[in-house]
């Protein structure tokens, strides 16, 4: 008798065991998936069917939702000047910067050329294209704005920054216009290899590497707020 309640309780322990184990790699299937996903996105899907409401929860998120609504036409990538300075005058872009890090402690810095921020050592980075996560534009901005490759590993927090001016300013209008954009701040690593093939675009005057220790020991004395609060969160 005392056997077979052994055999019970430990059969009942396995098959504990083995839902614990499912649910665990189910988890980290649905984690992997972009559920709940290290770049901060959420994908809700699509129930053409569904009442009242057509939206499913990421939980029910299918690869095609996913894949659907991850899409990039030319349209989202391209949006005429005309229709984007009014759009950086009246509304907030979404941005993301990059902390893209070498192996020897270094992250790159570059010098802007225009405005927002003209003259100040920043992180590279820019616009997101709808249908885009952080990971995409984190990757895309590396590849458009120094020429090299990169794989993102996490977003280090997101910033709501106001500035005064901004590159779609008109000229000789009088007063400030400015702009103000949401700023995700991504990781990236680089090789040492590859590091070394900085080529900057035309939206920078010149890059450096430089020590992340020596800018969060030196701090505001001479790195902007911004580079060295992002910094302090990793």
């Amino acid at each position: 008798m005392k056997s077979f309640a052994a055999g019970v309780v430990t059969g009942a322990a396995a098959a504990g065991a083995a839902v614990g184990l499912a649910w665990y790699l189910t988890s980290r299937s649905r984690r992997n998936s972009g559920h709940s996903r290290a770049d901060w996105s959420l994908f809700y899907g699509y129930r053409s069917d569904a009442q009242p409401s057509k939206t499913t929860s990421p939980k029910d998120t299918t690869e095609e939702d996913e894949k659907w609504l991850r899409r990039v036409p030319q349209e989202y990538r391209r949006i005429p000047s005309e229709v984007y300075g009014a759009l950086v005058r009246t509304a907030v872009v979404t941005c993301v910067d990059v902390v893209l890090k070498r192996p020897d402690g270094c992250c790159l810095l570059v010098y802007r050329g225009m405005e927002p921020c003209q003259a100040f050592w920043w992180f590279p980075g820019g616009r997101m294209f709808k249908g885009e996560t952080f990971f995409d534009t984190a990757v895309r901005k590396i590849k458009e704005e120094a020429g090299i490759d990169c794989k993102a590993e996490k977003v280090l927090g997101v910033w709501n920054a106001f500035y005064p001016t901004s590159s779609w300013d008109k000229e000789g209008e009088e007063g400030r216009f400015g702009t103000q954009t949401v700023n995700a701040v991504v990781v990236c690593e680089v090789s040492q290899e590859e590091g070394e093939s900085v080529k900057i675009d035309a939206t920078s005057e010149e890059f450096l590497w430089v020590k992340i220790s020596d800018i969060l020991r030196l701090g505001e004395e001479l790195y902007d707020r911004y580079l060295v609060e992002s910094l302090k969160l990793l």
